[in-house]
């Protein structure tokens, strides 16, 4: 008996030692895109009530039209991000 309750016990630790492993997450980013350099503010429109986005350097989805600000702008986005950026600050819906 005393066994038995021994490779439970051993059973159980070794159950509980073990994690469930995530698939990892992927990027919202489809290098179906291309990238935008705004070197000051920016707006889609000249309302008042129209979002103004930071300058920076973006990426822009073909497929949904999601933009991504990567950081700063640059000059030739391609040589600092790539031809499809892996990273971004944060994401805007158009």
């Amino acid at each position: 008996m005393k066994r038995l309750l021994f490779l439970l016990l051993i059973f159980s630790l070794l159950i509980s030692c073990t994690y469930p492993v995530e698939p990892p997450v992927e990027s919202p980013i489809d290098c179906n895109g291309h990238y935008r350099v705004y070197f000051r503010e920016w707006s889609q429109c000249s309302c008042p009530s129209c979002e103004v986005y930071e300058k920076g350097t973006y990426w822009i989805n073909r497929e949904n039209g999601r933009m991504f600000l990567l950081g700063e702008p640059t000059i030739n986005p391609i040589e600092v991000y790539g031809v499809c950026p892996d990273n971004y600050l944060e994401v805007w819906e158009r």
